[in-house]
């Protein structure tokens, strides 16, 4: 079992965002994403299981909000825990709301890799 944290790392009309704004970000995807595992019957036993044996997460990185909307689509089709974040903009962004993270598991790694394995490590 592990858990996969789709980072975005580029957002245009920025000058970068913080490290710990990141972080805060995948720390949502994560957190969501197991409630979301959680409250479905058949996704709950793979939460349980993971939180059993280690909480593994993996932190991976794509550029766009279409990268991360395509990535969206396809872990939505799984059927699997998933959970996209939206931040509100209020410190970051310009006052924007701006997608900015997914999470997708906890859930067997013969499911997630298919779709996550040729993102690069952040």
């Amino acid at each position: 079992m592990k858990q996969i944290l789709i980072i975005r790392t580029r957002f245009p009309n920025t000058n970068g965002i913080r490290k710990g704004k990141l972080i805060a970000q995948g720390a949502h995807a994560s957190v969501s994403a197991v409630f979301d595992g959680l409250s479905r019957p058949d996704t709950a036993h793979h939460v349980e299981q993971w939180f059993t044996y280690g909480q593994a997460k993996i932190a991976v990185g794509v550029h766009s909000e279409e990268e991360l909307l395509e990535l969206w689509e396809k872990i939505k089709a799984t059927g699997l825990a998933c959970s996209i974040i939206k931040d509100a903009g209020k410190t970051e962004f310009g006052g924007q709301p701006t997608l900015t993270a997914l999470g997708f598991g906890p859930a067997p790694i013969d499911l997630i890799d298919p779709i996550t394995r040729h993102l690069p490590l952040l």
